[in-house]
């Protein structure tokens, strides 16, 4: 059985037995724009691929909750998973269009870092976090994808000498073509944008000394949100043709 495309899907981190317990802010979405009552049969994902149907009810006056749960449907996390580690843009605002129409597409984690020439250090993770759900439920999906934590590119680029991940790097430079790519034996494929300012010589340094595989987005300059969007569509495209 699949989504119906009329009825509202809702997200519970928390489920016990057969019953999801809707966040205050799902409960408010619910109850006060939706309108929602209580006996109304209701779709819930928990996040980790599965969707169920049942019946609203209010445990208190903002808080509530979907009983009766019965599983309608189940979606397997695809391999090898898409990733996209990328240095925020200066416009919050830019980031969050990225991250939601990356969802929409089919990107599995985000994975925000901080290099030399990086234009904003700081991110509002939780508020990443809310666009990936909402995201997630406006595409029917029920596999959440992960926010990693901002980190440093150089703690990063340490921490990526697994054979099961295969690194990609956009550079415009590049004569490689992401269609070229082999995917065969990998668990997780990886893209590095950097920021405005691009990647320092020391890290692209570093990034060639690691064999990252150095990938062309196209025959003209890109944003780094432009250039994240290229990068996650066609990599998902690929994906989907193993």
């Amino acid at each position: 059985m699949k989504l119906k495309n009329d009825m509202q899907l809702f997200f519970a981190e928390k489920i016990e037995g057969e019953t999801a317990f809707l966040s205050e802010t799902e409960s408010r979405h619910c109850l006060k724009v939706l309108r929602k009552k209580e006996g109304d049969c209701l779709q819930v994902t928990d996040g980790r691929g599965i969707c169920y149907t049942g019946e609203l009810f209010i445990i208190k006056k903002r808080l509530a909750a979907i009983g009766k749960l019965a599983v309608v449907d189940q979606q397997e996390r695809r391999h090898p998973l898409l990733s996209l580690a990328i240095a925020p843009t200066k416009n919050n605002s830019r980031l969050e269009w990225l991250l939601e129409k990356a969802v929409e597409i089919g990107l599995d984690e985000l994975q925000p870092f901080v290099s030399k020439h990086s234009e904003r250090r700081k991110i509002n993770e939780r508020r990443l976090s809310d666009i990936a759900v909402s995201a997630m439920k406006q595409s029917g999906r029920y596999q959440l994808p992960e926010i990693q934590p901002l980190v440093k590119l150089e703690d990063l680029l340490d921490s990526q000498i697994d054979g099961k991940v295969m690194n990609l790097v956009g550079s415009q430079s590049s004569d490689m073509d992401i269609s070229e790519i082999d995917l065969s034996g990998k668990n997780k494929i990886r893209l590095f944008i950097g920021p405005e300012g691009d990647f320092s010589e020391e890290e692209w340094s570093l990034m060639h000394q690691k064999d990252f595989v150095f990938v062309n987005l196209g025959n003209f300059r890109l944003r780094t949100e432009t250039a994240g969007m290229v990068g996650v569509t066609l990599i998902n495209s690929l994906i989907n043709k193993i």
